[in-house]
């Protein structure tokens, strides 16, 4: 599953499967990453190994935006990796990369080295996944709304970090009317920032930054930094 060239990432495996998979959300979700490697889709003029560097690129600087501590020390979990992580090129003690598609998505990408990959959703992960080591920070890039069960979810961060331990939900798509807001297959729920940012206290956070734009369209993208614990945000 790990490739210790992780300049190369396109296998050209064009074997998949939905056999094992459960839900429609999570065929689209397979099939959105398969068209995105295999062709290209949203790459725009890129290459997929291109597009990999610039989203690292991007998804590093998100990061060290929200969670300005030093991670040398600190194990990270990054929830809904997908077919392009990052935290492999964080200094930090450990690393573990969490996604229900990512044994499908190994057939066509080699994933970097530096991570260990679990094949579970957020919801179902428990301590046996993890060893004995403890989270430190948990970062998930615009995907709440694509999980099975939000709360059910952020309740397993909560539960899973220490005091003044780390959520970071960089780039949340919210709307203004989520009643009426028009989703594809992967993104099962639909938010207002408002409602959002109330699950995440029900999960048991009671630190809780958020970072909104001042001009807000229909659709819209919000970024959430929530800690265990009386911290200061």
């Amino acid at each position: 599953m790990i490739n210790k060239s992780a300049s190369k990432r396109v296998i050209g495996n064009t074997e998949i499967t939905f056999q094992d998979l459960p839900t429609d959300n999570l065929k689209s979700e397979l099939m959105f990453w398969w068209r995105h490697v295999m062709f290209n889709v949203g790459c725009g003029e890129r290459s997929f190994d291109q597009h990999v560097q610039v989203h690292e690129d991007k998804l590093l600087k998100l990061f060290k935006n929200l969670y300005v501590k030093d991670t040398k020390n600190k194990t990270i979990l990054d929830v809904g990796c997908g077919a392009i992580g990052f935290i492999h090129r964080l200094d930090a003690k450990l690393r573990f990369g969490l996604d229900p598609l990512i044994e499908q998505i190994s057939r066509f990408v080699n994933l970097a080295e530096g991570t260990k990959y679990i094949n579970k959703g957020i919801e179902d992960l428990n301590k046996n996944d993890l060893g004995d080591n403890r989270i430190d920070v948990v970062f998930s890039h615009s995907s709440v709304d694509h999980w099975t069960n939000p709360l059910k979810g952020l309740t397993v961060i909560y539960k899973m970090l220490p005091i003044g331990g780390y959520l970071l939900l960089p780039h949340q798509t919210v709307f203004l009317n989520p009643t009426t807001a028009k989703q594809n297959l992967s993104h099962t729920h639909s938010f207002s920032e408002e409602m959002l940012v109330a699950i995440i206290k029900r999960s048991g956070f009671k630190a809780i930054k958020l970072i909104s734009p001042e001009i807000k369209s229909e659709e819209y993208e919000v970024s959430i930094v929530a800690a265990k614990g009386n911290v200061i945000l």
